[in-house]
C-alpha cells in the first residue's frame, strides 16, 4: 500500500504535463471550494434566516439552493481530476498488465488526483476567510464541514470509482475500441415527462388544485430533469446526424464524424450543465408565484413605490397628530377620513348581525391618494370591499355609529347601500375592489352630503393615511410619534422573496460560467488526447483552418444547443406548475430567452477557446510518433 501510494505521489509530480494537471486540480479545488462556500453563505445570509417560513422550509430551500450550486462544482472538479482521461487510462491498464492488482491501481489513482486536491481544497478555504470581510456573509459551520470534504472526494473519486481494472477492460483499453452508438431509448424518459407536463397543462382548466395533479406534475418534472442527463448521447448523435444531412463541407464533416465516434464523450459535463440551468429556470419560473402573493405586492410597493401606513386617531388630536406626521422625513402627504362602524341585517350571514366599517369622503378625496383613474360615483352610498359576490344584490339598509378612542356608540344612522363597487381604471375587473386605495381599509364608502350623516361625525375617530418616499422605515418613526399604524406590510416576507431572487440568478451564473469552463476544460484535453489524430489529418493534407472550424463547431454546436434545450424545458416545466393556480403568473419568457442568448453566446466564446493549439506547427516529434 505505501509503495502504491509513493508510486502515485511520483506520478502526480513526475514529468511537466503530469505536474501541469496536478496545478490544475489544485487551481479547481481551490476555485470550486470559494466558489461553494461564498454562495452557501450568500443563500444563508439571504434567506437562510427568515422568519417568513418554517425553519423545516427554510432547511429545504437551502439544500435545494447548495445541492444546485454543488452539482457544477463537483462536475468541474471531477472532470479536471480526469485530465488526460484516455492516457492515464491507459497508463493504469498498463500497471494492471505489469501486474499490479485492481486495489493497488486504484490506489495509485487516488495519490496522484488527491494529494492536488486536498492541497486546492485547503487553498480555497484561505482563500474564503481572506474575502470573507467583501462578501458580508460567512458560511454556517455545516457548509465548512460539506464542502472541506466533498471537494476532495469528488476528484479523487471519478480518478478511482469508475475504473473498471479487470484484465479484459485493460486489453480493450489497451486497444481503445470505439463506442457504440446510443439507444435512443435513452430519449424516453425525457419524452415521458414533457407528455406528462402537457397532460397536467391540459386537465388543469379549472384552476383548482388536486393532490393527484401536484403528484403527476412532480413526476412529469423529475422525469425531464433525469432525461435530460441520458438524453444527451441521444441528443449529440442527433446533431451529427443532422449536420450530416445539411452540409457536405469539410468542416462539417469533420465535425459530424467526430460527434459519431464519441457521442457520450462529454455526457457528464453537459448533461451537469444542462440539469443546472433546467433547475435554475425552474426555479425561477416557481419564484414568481411568490412575486404574485398580494404581501410581496403590497411590500414591493412600499420599498419601491411609495410608503403607505393609516393611523387611527381621536378627533381632537387629529390636528396635532397630522402636524407631527408630516414633520417626519420623508412624509409626501397625509389625508384624513372620519371613520364609522356600521351594522346590517343580512340573511345569508347568520343569526348575528353583518359588522362593517365605514370612512366620509367624496370621490375626489379617494381619488387625492389613490389615483385619478379610480371609478367612483359620487354621493351614492359605494362598496370598497365587497363582502357579497359580484352580481349579488346588496343587504341594507346599513346602521352607522361614530368610533370614539376605538368604541362604537351613539344612536345610529340608516343609510341605503347603492350596490355601487368602487373600482380601478378602464381595463380591470369591474366587479373585483381597486386595491390602489390601500392601505385605508373598509367595507363602505359614504359621501359627507349623505342625508343623516354628518349628525354622526362630530367627535369620531378619522382614519389618518400617510404617504411617504419608498423605504421599510415609516412604521418605526409613527411607533417614534407615539402613533400605531394599523395597517400592516410583510417586510420579512418581502426580503425572503427578494433575496431568493437574487440567489437564483446568483446560481444561474455560477450553473452557467463553471459548467462552460468545465466544458472548455474536458474540451481542450480531449484534442490533447488525440494529437495523433490530428497529426494524421494535417498529413494528409486537411488545412489547419479546417481543423479549427470542425473543432469550433464540436466544441460550440452540443453546449449552445443543450443549453436551449434545458432552459425550454425548464420554462414549460415551470409554465405548467404556474398553471397550476389561477393566480401565479406568467412563467419568465423573457427572462429564460434573454438567459438562452447568454448561454449561446457563452458557449461559441468558449468554443473558440478551445480552438486554441488545435492546428499548430507541426513538431518532427509528432510526425515521427505518428
Amino acid at each position: 500500500m505505501r509503495a502504491a501510494v509513493a508510486l502515485g505521489v511520483r506520478l502526480a509530480w513526475g514529468s511537466p504535463g503530469r505536474r501541469a494537471r496536478s496545478l490544475a486540480v489544485l487551481g479547481t479545488g481551490a476555485a470550486g471550494t470559494w466558489v461553494l462556500l461564498t454562495v452557501w453563505a450568500i443563500a444563508h445570509g439571504r434567506i437562510g434566516d427568515t422568519a417568513a417560513f418554517s425553519e423545516q422550509e427554510v432547511g429545504r430551500v437551502m439544500a435545494a439552493v447548495v445541492g444546485a450550486v454543488a452539482l457544477p462544482v463537483f462536475v468541474l472538479a471531477a472532470t479536471v481530476g480526469r485530465l488526460s482521461a484516455q492516457l492515464r487510462d491507459r497508463r493504469l491498464a498498463n500497471l494492471r498488465l505489469l501486474g499490479l492488482s485492481a486495489a493497488q491501481t486504484r490506489v495509485v489513482a487516488a495519490a496522484e488526483a488527491g494529494l492536488a486536491a486536498v492541497a486546492g481544497t485547503a487553498a480555497g478555504v484561505v482563500l474564503t476567510m481572506i474575502l470573507l470581510p467583501l462578501t458580508g456573509y460567512a458560511p454556517p459551520p455545516l457548509a465548512w464541514a460539506v464542502v472541506v470534504l466533498g471537494m476532495p472526494l469528488a476528484t479523487t473519486a471519478v480518478a478511482v470509482l469508475p475504473q473498471r481494472l479487470d484484465a479484459r477492460r485493460a486489453v480493450e483499453q489497451a486497444r481503445r475500441a470505439d463506442a457504440h452508438r446510443p439507444s435512443p431509448w435513452r430519449a424516453a424518459p425525457l419524452a415521458a415527462g414533457l407528455v406528462v407536463c402537457l397532460l397536467a397543462r391540459t386537465f388543469n382548466d379549472d384552476f383548482l388544485i388536486s393532490n393527484t395533479e401536484v403528484v403527476v406534475l412532480f413526476a412529469g418534472v423529475a422525469l425531464v430533469a433525469a432525461g435530460i442527463v441520458l438524453v444527451v448521447p441521444v441528443f449529440v448523435r442527433l446533431v451529427a446526424d443532422l449536420l450530416l444531412r445539411v452540409s457536405s463541407s469539410p468542416t462539417a464533416t469533420l465535425t459530424a464524424r467526430r460527434l459519431q465516434a464519441q457521442p457520450a464523450a462529454a455526457t457528464r459535463v453537459i448533461g451537469a450543465l444542462m440539469v443546472g440551468l433546467f433547475l435554475v429556470i425552474g426555479a425561477r419560473a416557481v419564484l414568481v408565484a411568490f412575486e404574485e402573493t398580494s404581501q410581496y405586492v403590497e411590500a414591493a410597493d412600499q420599498v419601491e413605490n411609495g410608503q403607505r401606513a393609516t393611523v387611527t386617531v381621536p378627533a381632537d388630536r387629529l390636528d396635532d397628530a397630522r402636524r407631527q406626521v408630516e414633520a417626519i422625513d420623508g412624509v409626501r402627504e397625509t389625508f384624513a377620513f372620519p371613520t364609522l362602524s356600521g351594522t346590517l341585517e343580512w340573511p345569508g350571514w347568520g343569526d348575528e348581525p353583518f359588522t362593517a366599517s365605514a370612512v366620509v369622503a367624496g370621490c375626489d378625496q379617494l381619488r387625492a391618494f389613490a389615483g385619478e383613474t379610480l371609478r367612483c360615483v359620487d354621493g351614492r352610498v359605494s362598496t370598497l370591499e365587497s363582502p357579497w359576490m359580484p352580481g349579488e344584490e346588496p343587504p341594507g339598509p346599513v346602521a352607522l355609529r361614530a368610533v370614539r378612542d376605538g368604541v362604537e356608540g351613539g344612536e345610529p344612522v340608516e343609510v341605503a347601500l347603492s350596490g355601487e363597487l368602487v373600482t380601478g381604471p378602464a381595463g380591470t375587473d369591474p366587479d373585483q375592489p381597486y386595491w390602489d386605495f390601500r392601505p385605508l381599509s373598509a367595507t363602505f364608502l359614504v359621501p359627507p352630503d349623505t342625508p343623516g350623516i354628518e349628525a354622526v361625525l362630530a367627535g369620531t375617530d378619522a382614519t389618518v393615511v400617510v404617504l411617504a418616499e419608498p423605504g421599510r422605515d415609516l412604521y418605526p418613526q409613527l411607533e417614534a410619534t407615539g402613533l400605531t399604524s394599523t395597517s400592516y406590510v410583510d417586510l420579512e416576507y418581502y426580503d425572503f422573496v427578494a433575496g431568493l431572487r437574487t440567489v437564483v440568478w446568483t446560481l444561474a451564473a455560477v450553473v452557467l460560467s463553471i459548467g462552460l469552463l468545465t466544458f472548455a476544460i474536458a474540451a481542450i484535453d480531449r484534442a490533447v488526447g488525440r494529437r495523433r489524430e490530428l497529426v494524421s489529418l494535417r498529413l494528409v493534407g486537411t488545412p489547419p483552418g479546417v481543423l479549427r472550424r470542425a473543432q469550433w463547431l464540436e466544441a460550440a454546436l452540443p453546449t449552445g444547443l443543450g443549453c436551449a434545450a434545458a432552459i425550454g424545458s425548464g420554462l414549460f416545466a415551470g409554465s405548467t406548475y404556474l398553471q397550476l393556480g389561477s393566480e401565479m403568473g406568467d412563467a419568465p419568457w423573457r427572462q429564460g430567452g434573454l438567459l438562452i442568448g447568454a448561454a449561446v453566446l457563452a458557449a461559441a466564446v468558449i468554443a473558440a477557446v478551445t480552438v486554441v493549439g488545435t492546428a499548430g506547427r507541426l513538431a518532427p516529434e509528432h510526425i515521427r510518433k505518428e
